[in-house]
């Protein structure tokens, strides 16, 4: 077996949905995993405590509560799900912070994630022509071969969009020749991952666009005070854009 097999071997690829954008507080309605090992699919929809759906999440995924009646609570599930996901050495999710936080609010924890996304953002974030990094954008612009009819915002079809994602962004690497056989592909990966990213303009807000070094230093004062990825004790803390300020902060002085 080569390094590419093994690497993908070792994957599980997953999704959720839920009825929160914040974690701490969602209940999931529908999980998908693909173990491409075992070219294997699993995937199931969740009743909530109330039986009900926000009605944005419903618009989103189309997942109605009559869908729902009738199914376990995904707490009920969550020991038999867990023991499934220790099977392989790799979870990967589109953006792992999502569905690292929701899994572990059911006492899944899992030791070693790969998250899309932020692979993306290393290899492109500097290539200006790349506007955003949601799947859907990755999915057209990576030119991912998926039947027309795939829909985004149910698990399963997510999840066949991230692997999808994932194998553009490995076949990218190995372009790039930042992949050897020397050791696993897995470890590689998420070493490369892991690395800094350098986020040279405003991602958002009224500065969006901005060079960090152009804004003003009196917005970084209120900045550091207000932005939840800003705040170390904040879920939504995003450290790669606190060392990014804090350097463009530190050029201004």
């Amino acid at each position: 077996m080569n390094r590419k097999e093994e690497f993908y071997d070792s994957l599980i690829i997953l999704d959720t949905e839920a009825t929160s954008k914040a974690p701490k507080e969602a209940e999931v309605i529908e999980f998908a995993a693909h173990f491409p090992k075992f070219e294997l699919d699993s995937t199931g929809l969740y009743n909530t405590r109330d039986g009900d759906i926000p009605y944005e999440v419903q618009a989103i995924t189309h997942i109605t509560p009559d869908m729902i009646q009738g199914e376990e609570l995904f707490e009920d599930a969550a020991e038999k799900i867990g023991k499934l996901l220790n099977e392989l050495p790799v979870l990967v999710a589109q953006n792992i912070w999502y569905d690292k936080t929701l899994l572990e609010q059911y006492g899944i924890n899992h030791p070693t994630w790969l998250c899309t996304m932020r692979l993306a953002k290393r290899l492109f974030l500097e290539d200006e022509t790349f506007t955003q990094f949601n799947l859907s954008y990755l999915r057209y612009r990576l030119h991912v071969k998926l039947p027309s009819a795939t829909e985004t915002h149910r698990a399963l079809a997510d999840v066949k969009v991230t692997h999808g994602v994932l194998i553009k962004l490995v076949e990218e690497m190995e372009s790039r020749e930042l992949l050897d056989d020397e050791s696993p592909w897995s470890e590689q990966i998420i070493e490369f991952i892991n690395q800094p990213l350098k986020i040279l303009k405003m991602p958002f807000g009224k500065h969006k666009g901005e060079l960090l070094v152009d804004v003003p230093l009196s917005y970084w004062k209120w900045a550091m005070k207000n932005l939840d990825s800003l705040d170390e004790d904040n879920d939504n803390y995003d450290a790669d854009f606190a060392d990014s300020v804090a350097e463009a902060i530190e050029k201004q002085m």
